[in-house]
Order: C-alpha cells, then structure tokens, then sequence
C-alpha cells in the first residue's frame, strides 16, 4: 500500500470575486410588466363575472365588498 499522492493540488480561491454588473431595466421587462398586469386584469374579470353569473353571488356584494378588497392588503 502507497500513499504517492499524483493528483496536482487545486488552483487558489479567489478571496474576492468580481462584482457582475446587472442592468436595471432590460428590453424583455416591460413586456412582462404588460404582460402581468393584463393577465392579473382578466383574472379579476373572469372571477367576477363567474361569481356573479355561476356562483350567484349578489351582484352587490362582489362589486362593493369583493373586489374594492382585492386590491388592498
């Protein structure tokens, strides 16, 4: 049984890597911007036609306490 070690010893850390330097906006964000808000719109408009015409929740009550609710906290 040896013990010869012929595997080279690994290259240094380095102790402080290189900052990456992120744009703030790119070309793609605003089209997910859009993108979100349109769909995040059409949910809420679907759900509320659905509670009012298939669940038959008072048209009263979705529209003055359901969806002035959705958009708080």
């Amino acid at each position: 049984m040896t013990t010869d070690i012929t595997k080279p010893a690994d290259p240094p850390v380095d102790p402080a890597p290189t900052r990456i330097s992120l744009p703030l906006w790119s070309r793609g964000d605003t089209n997910a911007f859009f993108g979100l808000g349109f769909n995040i719109l059409v949910n809420v408009l679907t759900l509320t036609g659905l509670m009012i015409g298939v669940v038959s929740v008072p048209a009263g009550d979705v529209l003055g306490t359901v969806l002035p609710r959705s958009g708080s906290r």
